[in-house]
């Protein structure tokens, strides 16, 4: 397999779990996971421009498992979000106080 092969390969294993708005929540929310897969890109960028193909499958396993955590860890955070935007509906409509250091 070619490394251009190679890296297509991983992004479309990507794409099949990935969440949008995953990477700028990643940038803004995770800055030490964002540094680390800026880095990785650059290792991946130099093995397949080297040649060093088993660096490279070694390099894209680990990318793809930092965006496929980071998409987990997006999801849960958004969903425990929505969760308490919907309690916090339920609480108004049921003419409830919001509890201190929540709003």
């Amino acid at each position: 397999m070619t490394a251009n092969s190679l890296i297509e390969l991983t992004l479309e294993e990507i794409a099949r779990d990935y969440q949008p708005g995953t990477l700028v929540w990643m940038k803004r929310s995770r800055p030490k996971e964002w540094g680390t897969m800026l880095t990785i890109e650059e290792r991946i960028n130099k093995m397949a421009l080297g040649g060093d193909r088993d660096g490279l499958r070694g390099a894209l396993d680990e990318y793809q498992g930092l965006i496929l955590n980071m998409v987990k860890e997006f999801r849960t955070t958004k969903r425990e979000n929505e969760n308490l935007l919907e309690q916090r509906v339920f609480n108004f409509q049921m003419g409830r106080p919001v509890p201190p250091g929540t709003r």
